[in-house]
């Protein structure tokens, strides 16, 4: 009788501590030369200070299935002003440890700050940032993640991997909120070329035929380059853009207007661009 009691009271506590988790969304984006893959996961959060000065969050970041799959703990030492970020293999082992990020700061801000990163500084606004933090409150002692590197592919020639903590965005900076208004979709049929406000950096070629979506990227940094990025390719329904890899993320992600063209990521200001008429030859892509 008393094994029974124990062992009902050992799932109630199991029961008990499974449903207190409250898990949030995420993504993992994948980035080779030959695809730009993100996948929907979920996350959950941990604030811990286990000494003077430091101050720690714990990630643990779920598989569909439910399955802890990494640990992101980002660590911050006020004294010191350094921020730490170690990605954790969450089946554990020699190779466990993936990757770190470190960060210093001169003075704590109420704003988004970290590392643009080179995809990001390359490939445009698709990319996610290599970094991307922010304290959640006026102490500035607790440390938030939205974006992080999660490989070190510089050194093995992999793919670059980040994971994104979209419940981790600055409550008062949605995403997709202007100063003055609320941007939404308004499209057209057809093709329009869009380029940056104020300097040419990068293209992007948008397709719309009926219900199907289309875009694409030229860097026009490098003289004469006709190489672009893979095309992202969807539909639209209801007034939002799906894709076949998610159903979610680029309706956050894209803001298609015949006019303008807004790119917004979690951790960055939205980026404008305007239509433009491009000259024969560099509309080859």
């Amino acid at each position: 009788m008393k094994k029974a009691v124990i062992i009902v009271f050992i799932l109630h506590t199991a029961v008990s501590n499974a449903q207190s988790i409250i898990k949030h969304l995420a993504y993992r984006q994948v980035i080779t030369a030959y695809q730009n893959k993100v996948i929907k996961l979920s996350y959950s959060k941990k604030y811990t200070h286990p000494q003077q000065d430091v101050f720690l969050t714990n990630y643990i970041v779920y598989e569909k299935s439910g399955k802890p799959c990494v640990f992101i703990n980002a660590s911050h030492n006020k004294k010191t002003q350094h921020i730490t970020i170690d990605v954790e293999d969450a089946q554990g082992g020699v190779f466990s440890h993936l990757h770190n990020e470190e960060y210093d700061y001169e003075e704590p801000t109420e704003k988004y700050f970290g590392i643009s990163g080179n995809y990001n500084a390359l490939g445009g606004s698709k990319y996610p940032y290599q970094l991307s933090l922010y304290f959640p409150d006026e102490r500035h002692e607790r440390i938030n993640v939205v974006i992080t590197n999660a490989t070190d592919y510089k050194l093995n020639n992999s793919a670059y991997v980040a994971y994104i903590f979209k419940d981790e965005m600055l409550p008062s900076k949605p995403l997709i909120e202007s100063n003055t208004f609320m941007m939404r979709n308004s499209f057209f049929q057809g093709t329009k070329f869009y380029r940056s406000v104020g300097e040419v950096s990068s293209l992007y070629k948008v397709t719309i035929h009926n219900q199907s979506f289309s875009i694409l990227e030229k860097d026009t940094l490098i003289s004469g380059s006709k190489i672009a990025f893979a095309p992202i390719e969807g539909t639209i329904k209801n007034g939002k853009i799906y894709t076949p890899f998610n159903e979610e993320i680029l309706q956050d992600q894209y803001v298609i207007t015949p006019n303008y063209l807004y790119i917004l990521l979690p951790g960055s200001n939205p980026k404008k661009y305007i239509t433009c008429i491009i000259q024969r030859g560099i509309s080859d892509f």
